[in-house]
């Protein structure tokens, strides 16, 4: 028989369990999601090249490969910890060359007596076909640069695209506007 001690005794646990999950996720990492159209040509004279889709930026060319560059807006303005990880790219590439997929994500200094020295950057690349998360993380110096501007850019093969892209923060970021 089921007594109120016994409830009691399972609910009580429950609830604090469930509270201290709610205050550990309330300090997780700031995503930002961001659709791959943000991109645009990285050279104007290959601006013919792209289509700015709903679904990505898309390689409209079936011989020649492109650059884009993509945004990356941080919020981050006083802290130290910056990067949070992992920058997750989400890409598409049709196997119609032998041209690999290749993005980079860069964290340059404004501080050094040269401006735009990169701190940290890292890049992947892949030659395979159809859908692939390519992944960015940059360490180091390079990482915790909060103010410094930051900037991903891809090269995309011929009938390829770039979908989307997710960038984070460690926290706190938006308490320090």
């Amino acid at each position: 028989m089921i007594t109120q001690t016994k409830i009691r005794f399972f609910i009580i646990p429950m609830v604090l369990i469930g509270i201290l999950l709610m205050i550990s996720t309330a300090q997780a990492y700031d995503y930002k999601t961001y659709p791959g159209m943000t991109c645009k040509p990285y050279f104007a004279n290959t601006s013919s090249r792209i289509d700015n889709r709903l679904d990505g930026v898309y390689n409209n060319s079936a011989t020649a490969a492109t650059w884009v560059a993509c945004p990356v807006i941080r919020d981050d303005k006083t802290g130290t910890n910056g990067f949070g990880g992992t920058t997750w790219v989400r890409v598409y590439r049709d196997g119609i060359s032998r041209t690999a997929m290749t993005c980079y994500l860069r964290q340059q200094d404004v501080l050094d007596s040269t401006p735009g020295t990169v701190l940290g950057s890292d890049s992947e690349s892949w030659t395979g076909t159809g859908w692939r998360w390519l992944s960015l993380n940059i360490t180091g110096a390079g990482r915790s640069q909060n103010w410094g501007p930051a900037v991903m850019y891809c090269y995309v093969p011929p009938r390829s695209k770039v979908y989307s892209y997710t960038v984070y923060e460690e926290t706190p970021t938006d308490s320090n506007n």
